[in-house]
This record gives C-alpha cells, sequence and structure tokens, in this order.
C-alpha cells in the first residue's frame, strides 16, 4: 500500500474512536496521514472533501462511514481518472450501496474490510445456512447475500446468546453477560469460537478473523478470488 494515504471520516463517536487507532497504528509505523477530512450524517455533497483528499496527493483513503454518504463518496472520486484505492469499514456496504454505486466500482478500487464471506465456502455449516437463506429470501447465489459479515455475526451470536440465556436461567442481562464470558466454546457459521468473550473480549474475534472484499457485479467477493 501506498505511503501517502488520507483519512476520509465520519465525525461522530464511531469515526474519532476509529482515527484514534488508525493514527495510533500508522504513528508506529512513522506513517502520518497526509490529509484527514471529516463528514456529519446527511453530508449533500462529498465533493470537496475528496477533491481536497486527491489534491493532496492521496494514493489511499482509508473510509469510515455508511452506505448514504459511502455511495456520494465514490461516485466523486470515480470521477477522477486515476482514483486513489480504497480501504473501507464494511459499514459501506449496507441498504442499496452495491447497486447505486455500481458504475462508480467500474472505476475506483474498493476493498471493504469483512470477516466473513459466504463465496466459495465450502463449510458444511455455511452451505446449510445458504440453502436455507435463499429459500426463505429467494435469492440465488452465495453472493446474493448482503453483508456477510453483518449476517454471521447475527447469527452466531444470538445462538451464543440463547446458550447463555438459558445457562443463566434468567432474562437478566447482567447474568447473561456473565453467562457469555463463561462460555467456553461454540461451533458456528463463522468459526469453531473458543472462549470468545473472556478477558474483557467483547467482539468474539481475532486479527486473523479479518479479509478485504471487492464488489464484483454488485456482489462482495473476498481478494483471493480471481479478479
Amino acid at each position: 500500500m501506498s505511503d501517502k494515504i488520507g483519512f476520509l471520516l465520519v465525525n461522530n463517536g464511531w469515526g474519532r474512536s476509529n482515527f484514534e487507532g488508525l493514527t495510533k497504528q500508522m504513528n508506529k509505523r512513522s506513517l502520518p496521514p497526509i490529509q484527514i477530512e471529516w463528514f456529519d450524517w446527511g453530508e449533500q455533497s462529498m465533493r470537496s472533501k475528496v477533491d481536497s483528499l486527491v489534491k493532496k496527493g492521496a494514493e489511499a483513503i482509508i473510509f469510515v462511514g455508511n452506505a448514504v454518504e459511502g455511495e456520494k463518496f465514490v461516485t466523486h472520486l470515480a470521477k477522477y481518472p486515476n482514483p486513489p484505492v480504497v480501504f473501507s469499514h464494511w459499514g459501506i456496504t449496507g441498504s442499496e450501496f452495491a447497486s447505486r454505486s455500481q458504475k462508480a466500482l467500474q472505476s475506483v478500487d474498493l476493498r471493504v474490510l469483512q470477516t466473513f464471506s459466504f463465496v466459495d465456502n465450502n463449510n458444511p455449516t455455511a452451505k446449510s445456512f445458504v440453502a436455507r437463506y435463499h429459500s426463505k429470501y429467494g435469492t440465488q447465489k452465495a453472493s446474493d447475500i448482503y453483508a456477510p459479515s453483518g449476517t454471521a455475526h447475527a447469527y452466531d451470536l444470538m445462538h451464543m446468546l440463547a446458550i447463555a440465556a438459558e445457562r443463566a436461567g434468567t432474562i437478566d442481562m447482567s447474568e447473561i453477560q456473565k453467562a457469555l464470558t463463561q462460555l467456553e466454546q461454540y461451533n458456528g457459521l463463522m468459526k469453531a469460537y473458543r472462549a470468545p468473550f473472556k478477558n474483557g473480549n467483547q467482539d468474539a474475534l481475532s486479527v486473523e478473523d479479518y479479509l478485504f472484499a471487492y464488489y464484483k457485479e454488485g456482489s462482495l467477493r473476498p481478494m483471493e478470488t480471481e479478479r
């Protein structure tokens, strides 16, 4: 990745926490961002912010935001002949981002942080889930499943919550939370979890769980698959 990196972040607690984490890691590598731009929910245009990042020489942009602002961002970025590569939080993948941004994504190299993909996934649990998903929602291909990471997270979390609630024997959330921290293992859709919420871990994830995906024909696919 280029060392000329810019940030485009939503101006709220979520964006600021990402800013703190990103700058901390980049400072460790003596790699300060060359330009930082902030936007608000409901921002009408990303033009000035995108223009500023490009004029500062950004060859890569890290984006933290959701689908509505993400669409405006990539649409304007696509107007440049050689737009910077974009690394994005998965919040951008919601709603109708893929369909509304399809033309722009033909020009913009957008790489979205993910933890899971149903594409080319031969895990029996995943294959069974995909078959049931198709039956319920009328989809045809694994790549048709919206927000694959969020889908897998929600599916696994609800099962772990159910186990914790049963063990707690109450609907008291503090007791259910305690039971979650005592959960030793769960073989889920995304992975085989081992002590997922112990030692202050609230995400049930590790660095090995992350991957990048890209859009092809409106669907997210792992970067490992042929582009």
